[in-house]
């Protein structure tokens, strides 16, 4: 018996968990030539029948031996395909030692006897290689799938040893073959029959990660299959000539089988990362594949075994024949029994997700419910829209609120409803549609709302985007009717208006009549008579700082107060406040640095000055002497950030937001010791949202603070550049 394979070289590198990624396609191209220069070489008619004879001899031993190599370098590797290759590698080793040993004894011995030793090594090749095939990792497997497994490659092998010994077996018998001989000449192809099954069973389960080597596996069993058979319906004709064509099925098989040793794939079985669960469910359905593919190809021999019982009913006489036909019928009962089992496992388990998923369907409209509850129960407006700005759903509060019926509301734009405009605007001053862009929340803002009777009331809202894994869904919108607040702040400010108004001129009278005695025209006044009008004179200009900031902010905010728009350069700007805080900065013995100053922005200069000028004094007045305070500007895409930073004493974390309130402070004490009225930031947020912009701190306590002030950009002034340089040194 003849087996051919093509000479290939293996890596000599130590191990490694991957083998090169090169080596797969070099060694399939070395394959190639191989396999074609041996079929240029078997049918051209100038190669004697010895040559060609030699030359498959030759090709085999190598050609196995790569085969055992490019295995048994997988096997080193710890992985879970570790058992698989070590049985391929096992595998071929046996076959190398067949195919060394056949070669010996055919052109150095010349003997011809058979059976003999190389048949020994073939037929021990298929049992560790069908141990390795039960071991591929597949993924979840089901139980008593493996079983099932072995039990359908018995029942193919039996049928085909019924087939081959009641058919095929007359013809070898009339030449004279022993029993032995006919042992081993049935045995190859019932072997080979149960690898391919195994193979194909191993396939049909696999996943995508592994579903490259396993189709390589199989096809070279495949290959090695079809060339037994020839072999063996040819031995038996008494046809069979070594060096002929066929020889190309081994040496395809063993090649296609190391090359599948050499691809470069994941070590992880398939499924290794899903939740139990959805492994579970593929698992059942990979094994229900298995299941239908192994049911055809064990009914085929097992109907074939039948076919030639009720044909020649004679031969049954053959003990050989009864004793295989009742142990066929043995394993296809059990095979049955099994299937039954596993069929009622599996039946109860399909109960129980049914039952399950009834349960887990019942509380999810539970959880639907109450939250459809708690939603309907919410004072404030909360509203639901889709990608495209439709609303999906909408509470009782936010209906009445907006003045229409749910369902009027439901499948309108949100747009055209609450705004009167058609789309979802992505850009700024739309919340929704930049939580809808941007896909990120969109913290409470204030807005306007239209009723449906086309009356408006503002609002102050939230907008979530609703992501599932990186798909947008929609949004979530609550918001509530501020009106009243809105009319409570008016009258509020109206009244604060109207007091420091009506304070405005007794003070200016006490502030003058303290300055007549305090220059003494009203008499001379003794030391202790001179500090307490001080204290007066201190106090009363406080309270009138005090005052005009309220006064200030207030017509600030009510639009009362005229904003002047032009386009200034930001130098110019900061020049200004910088000149403006340089004998401050002298008294506290602090630098203002003016680092890099770039930009145009559309301002009110004289209003921008007032709110630079608020920043610098504060990081002034909260610096130590010998420190220093920087100020620069930069463009940041639309916007122009001034940016003006201290190395005080910093300010929490808490009070970042909150210190932009009306008398809001980081420190209580800082009233009485740094002075001021706790209006400054307040005005200076109200300026900026005048203007369409924004204000906002950063810090951490102990290093200082940094406040930025981003306005709209405007196109650049002729003629304009930038500064740098130092404006306010230490004295």
């Amino acid at each position: 018996m003849t087996r051919e394979v093509s000479v290939v070289e293996t890596s000599a590198d130590p191990p490694r968990s991957r083998l090169s990624p090169s080596a797969a396609p070099v060694f399939a191209l070395g394959a190639a030539v191989v396999v074609l220069g041996y079929l240029l070489v078997t049918v051209a008619a100038s190669v004697p029948a010895a040559g060609r004879e030699l030359l498959s001899d030759l090709l085999t031993v190598p050609a196995a031996a790569s085969l055992a190599v490019a295995a048994g370098r997988r096997a080193r590797t710890p992985s879970p395909w570790q058992r698989t290759w070590q049985g391929v590698a096992l595998a071929g080793l046996s076959w190398t030692l067949a195919e060394g040993s056949y070669a010996v004894i055919t052109h150095l011995l010349q003997w011809v006897a058979a059976p003999g030793l190389p048949d020994v090594f073939y037929l021990l090749a298929p049992v560790p290689l069908a141990v390795g095939l039960l071991r591929v990792p597949v993924g979840p497997v089901v139980p008593g799938a493996r079983l099932r497994l072995l039990l359908s490659g018995l029942v193919v092998a039996l049928g085909l040893f019924f087939v081959t010994w009641s058919v095929v077996l007359p013809a070898v018998t009339t030449r004279g073959t022993s029993m032995l001989g006919r042992v081993v000449f049935t045995a190859y192809p019932v072997l080979d029959a149960v690898l391919l099954t195994l193979a194909a069973v191993a396939l049909v389960r696999a996943g995508p990660s592994t579903r490259g080597r396993l189709a390589l596996l199989t096809l070279g069993v495949l290959c090695y299959f079809g060339a037994d058979g020839a072999y063996n319906y040819l031995e038996a004709l008494g046809r069979y000539a070594s060096g002929s064509v066929l020889d190309v099925g081994w040496i395809a098989g063993y090649l296609l089988m190391a090359l599948a040793a050499l691809v470069r794939e994941p070590d992880r079985p398939d499924g290794a990362d899903r939740p139990a669960a959805s492994a579970d469910t593929r698992g059942h359905r990979a094994d229900q594949r298995a299941l239908a593919v192994t049911s055809v190809v064990v009914y085929l021999p097992t109907a074939a075994a039948i076919a030639v019982a009720v044909s020649w009913p004679g031969r049954l006489a053959d003990p050989v024949l009864v004793v295989t036909g009742i142990l066929l019928l043995v394993l296809i009962g059990l095979r049955q029994v099994l299937l039954t089992v596993d069929n009622g496992r599996l039946t109860h388990d399909l109960e129980d997700q049914v039952v399950q998923l009834r349960r887990r369907g019942d509380e999810f409209r539970q959880l639907a419910d109450q939250n459809s509850r708690v939603v309907a129960a919410v004072a404030e407006g909360v509203f639901g829209v889709d990608p495209d700005g439709r609303i999906t759903f909408v509470n009782p509060a936010a209906a009445q609120m907006l003045g229409r019926a749910a369902d009027q509301l439901v499948g309108a734009r949100e747009g055209r409803v609450l705004h009167d405009h058609e789309a979802v605007p992505a850009g700024a001053g739309c919340p929704i549609g930049l939580a809808l862009s941007e896909r990120v929340p969109v913290d409470t803002v204030a807005d306007v709302f239209r009723r449906a009777d086309g009356t408006t009331f503002p609002v102050e809202l939230a907008v979530g985007p609703i992501l599932l894994g990186d798909r947008l869904s929609g949004a979530v919108v609550v918001f509530r009717d501020v009106s009243a607040r809105r009319a409570v702040e008016r009258m509020k400010d109206e009244f604060i208006s109207v007091v420091s108004h009506e304070l405005r001129t007794p003070l200016t009278a006490i502030r003058g009549s303290l300055g007549i005695v305090a220059s003494g025209v009203a008499g001379d006044l003794d030391q202790r008579g001179t500090r307490l009008i001080e204290i007066a004179v201190r106090s009363a200009d406080r309270l009138t700082r005090l005052i005009n900031d309220m006064l200030d902010i207030e017509r600030i905010e009510s639009g009362a107060e005229v904003m002047r728009f032009a386009a200034w350069e930001a130098r110019s700007l900061v020049e200004q406040a910088v000149e403006g805080m340089g004998p401050t900065a002298a008294d506290h013995r602090v630098e203002i640095v003016v680092g890099p100053v770039a930009g145009t922005v559309q301002a009110d200069g004289d209003r921008i000055v007032q709110v630079l000028i608020n920043l610098l004094g504060n990081a002034v007045k909260f610096s130590e002497p010998g420190g220093r305070v920087e100020v620069a500007v930069g463009s940041s895409g639309a916007e122009v950030v001034f940016r003006v930073t201290d190395h005080g004493r910093g300010i929490p974390g808490d009070k970042l937001e909150t210190i932009f309130e009306r008398f809001e402070q980081v420190d209580s004490s800082d009233a009485r010791e740094k002075g001021g009225t706790g209006l400054g930031l307040a005005i200076c947020r109200s300026i900026a949202h005048r203007h369409g912009g924004r204000i906002w701190a950063e810090s951490r306590p102990g290093e200082g603070a940094t406040f930025r002030l981003a306005l709209p950009a405007s196109d650049p002034v002729p003629g304009t550049g930038s500064s740098v340089g130092t404006v306010a040194g230490l004295v």
